[in-house]
């Protein structure tokens, strides 16, 4: 295969920089993360995490939340529709794959510790950031809500006591522009402040050779302002409000043509036929990726409104923390839905949503005893009105719902020293949840079932949903010596269950909810720094047990999430060095085998891998850096390997994502004091052409969505201190 071709020529590049290092070399730096609750060396925390600070996120130039992944072993992320739609996050291969915007994902956002709780929320723009932590694994104990697959945390920069900002101006291909900015510092002896602002415009690079404009592009509009008061060396508050809008034209779908085994009901790519329309691109000239000729325009427009209050008391060796939060979104879009001439499908998914969660917890260390216990609630109210016409509207789907939750858990964790190389760590929490959800699913001809009309007045109880669930930890760690932690650990995570939405296939009212999922985690790992700290190898195993996992599958027209029994084992190991003074290499491999058992497409029952759960996965970079013009020039060149995948949990094999490859250079030179950097980048240094979703009809066609293609630019930019 190509994608084999260009990795093999990848890694003797890697091989090579390492031993033809010289061999002084400086320390790896630290790398603190908060994935307890608590700010700890990441060699110190027996979770698999990996880190990116927001330097590196700006070298990566990843200026979405959808692009983090590409950096992060085992980490699979991307948008449905264009930015601003909603950011579906993989994690060892769990994840949400129904675009129902009342579902809440197994793998999570939260920002500052805020939980982000629709999809939608999770798909943003990325300016003025400290970090990013992705956690795998099950996280309930400590951040609970549905945590089984993992959660990606997003920490934002805090005002500080020094001043400091900067400007960052950027132009790249397709015009693209982003001008992003902060600044902040003390205003007085106790109180210190810090704004930002983000700007991002670039026009589409999918082309549609009709009448509407290009798709994919991009309009990003945010701002944030914080404060910290520090009235006493004891008490502390930190206050966040941030805005952010987005007016895009989505990603339009390349139609291609597929057709169906009836012995099986599998769907193939045939790319010599046509849809039962008999309609193919090639017919108007648009068959290459990322060409479409639409009948129809498209359109996304989003806005966001977050405040977070976080207080902070030290009472003796106790710290008491209380957490509120808020958030108020909307998203109103349009989408041509089958990316032909022909009017086969239109689709609309207006959704508003918003929600308040209060967190309060102590946290305290006695000893050998160190424990952290605490209170959690949640109230969300939401509302969306999804509509569709197929075929110039013989069939419409109209699915107006409205969801209200409220959920309320209390959560504990202790660690206890065992012994000055041992130490025991043992957490639980308990949830009860209450979710209430009506639709009139208005579904014209034969699609109308008797699950149509989910209201109280038609089905009674069955629109409410109350579950107590219990997610629990137990983890033994040993430290043979200071630079190495050995781990093992044990846990039960559950997912709340819900109901299904939108579009969905459902014959009976009794198949619109559905139950929750129980996950049992076993998961064994090192983390070792080595070469007087010029070097860390960190490297996790694990075994996956499901009982009802939530399994969606898209049947004709609808789809569904139902429950079914699933399994999983795999392994990420990440290895970085500085093996010479100025050069830095990291590589991070991750292995996963996946089985969700007797799943049925209507035809056949069959068991089937995870969507989204490439069997490999390999990221990698080199950054070396010398002297030059009184600053230093650095070359930094990165990739991102993924094996084929499956869209859904079908198994279609036109549903086969294929191998993906990508490469990235960046070259960069800084002023000897830092105030000046100027920069040169390529993404998709090789101009591939990689598939990043896919969706299959009934109608012989599926949409397919490419990754952008090779993308040049160049940013200026000045720091403040």
């Amino acid at each position: 295969m190509k994608v084999h071709s260009r990795l093999s020529s990848v890694l003797p590049v890697v091989l090579f920089s390492f031993f033809a290092a010289n061999s002084y070399a400086a320390v790896l730096e630290e790398i603190i993360v908060t994935a307890q609750k608590r700010e700890q060396n990441l060699q110190n925390v027996g979770i698999s995490v990996t880190a990116l600070s927001g330097d590196q996120m700006r070298k990566f130039e990843f200026n979405n939340s959808t692009e983090v992944g590409q950096q992060i072993p085992g980490v699979t992320n991307f948008s449905t529709m264009g930015r601003g739609a909603a950011a579906f996050t993989y994690i060892r291969g769990i994840g949400q794959n129904d675009f129902g915007d009342a579902h809440e994902s197994p793998v999570v956002g939260y920002n500052d510790e805020f939980y982000l709780l629709p999809q939608t929320a999770i798909d943003f723009g990325l300016f003025d950031l400290e970090r990013v932590e992705g956690l795998r694994g099950p996280q309930g104990t400590l951040f609970g809500r549905n945590t089984t697959g993992g959660l990606m945390h997003y920490v934002t920069n805090k005002p500080g006591d020094l001043f400091n900002g900067y400007i960052d101006a950027t132009y790249a291909s397709y015009d693209e522009v982003i001008v992003e900015a902060a600044a902040g510092g003390p205003l007085s002896e106790d109180l210190s402040v810090r704004v930002a602002g983000l700007f991002h415009e670039a026009d589409g690079y999918i082309k549609n050779r009709g009448p509407f404009p290009d798709g994919s592009d991009v309009g990003t509009y945010a701002a944030r302002g914080q404060f910290t008061y520090e009235p006493t060396e004891t008490f502390r508050v930190t206050g966040k409000v941030q805005y952010g809008e987005r007016d895009v034209i989505p990603l339009y779908t390349d139609h291609e043509i597929v057709s169906f085994d009836p012995a099986t009901g599998l769907a193939s790519n045939n790319p010599g036929g046509v849809d039962i329309f008999g309609y193919s691109e090639s017919q108007l000239g648009v068959e290459e990726p990322r060409e479409v000729w639409t009948d129809s325009p498209q359109d996304l427009e989003s806005e966001a409104f977050h405040t977070l209050l976080r207080a902070e008391w030290d009472i003796g060796a106790v710290t008491l923390t209380s957490l509120t939060g808020y958030l108020n979104l909307s998203r109103d879009n349009i989408e041509d839905c089958d990316g032909s001439i022909n009017f086969l499908c239109i689709a609309a998914f207006p959704f508003d949503t918003e929600h308040v969660t209060q967190e309060l917890r102590v946290a305290g260390e006695t000893g050998q005893f160190r424990w952290t216990t605490g209170l959690y609630y949640l109230y969300q109210d939401a509302d969306a009105k999804p509509y569709a016409e197929l075929v110039t509207g013989i069939v419409v789907f109209d699915a107006p719902w409205t969801l209200e939750t409220e959920s309320i858990s209390v959560f504990g964790q202790a660690e206890y020293s065992l012994h000055e190389d041992w130490t025991l760590i043992g957490g639980v929490r308990y949830t009860h949840d209450e979710k209430n959800f009506e639709t009139e699913n208005r579904t014209s001809g034969a699609f109308v079932t008797p699950a149509a009309n989910f209201t109280r007045e038609s089905v009674g109880g069955l629109t409410n949903r109350k579950e107590d669930l219990i997610s629990a930890k137990i983890e033994l760690d040993w430290h043979p010596t200071e630079d190495l932690l050995v781990y093992g650990s044990v846990s039960r995570g559950t997912k709340a269950g819900g109901f299904n939405n939108g579009f969905y296939s459902i014959p009976t009212p009794e198949q619109v909810p559905y139950g929750d999922e129980t996950l049992y985690a076993f998961e064994i790992g090192m983390k070792n720094t080595f070469l007087d700290g010029r070097a860390r190898l960190n490297a996790a195993a694990f075994y996956y047990d499901y009982s009802d996992f939530h399994t969606y599958n898209w049947n004709g027209l609808g789809g569904a999430i139902s429950n079914s029994d699933a399994s999983s084992y795999g392994a990420e190991v990440e290895f970085a060095i500085t093996p010479a003074d100025r050069l830095n290499i990291s590589v991070g491999v991750a292995l996963l085998d996946s089985e969700i058992e007797d799943v049925t497409n209507g035809t056949v029952v069959r068991d089937v891998e995870m969507s989204f759960a490439p069997a490999f996965d390999i990221t990698g970079q080199v950054i070396y850096s010398w002297p030059v013009w009184n600053g230093d020039l650095e070359a930094q060149w990165n990739f991102n390997y993924m094996d084929n995948r499956y869209n859904n949990n079908y198994n279609d094999p036109a549903s086969d994502l294929e191998e993906s490859f990508v490469t990235n250079a960046r070259l960069s030179w800084l002023s000897a004091n830092q105030d000046w950097e100027v920069s040169f980048f390529v993404k998709n240094l090789t101009d591939e052409t990689n598939l990043i979703k896919i969706f299959v009809f009934p109608f012989n066609y599926r949409q397919a969505v490419y990754d952008p293609p090779r993308w040049f630019g160049g940013s200026i930019r000045r720091n403040f201190n």
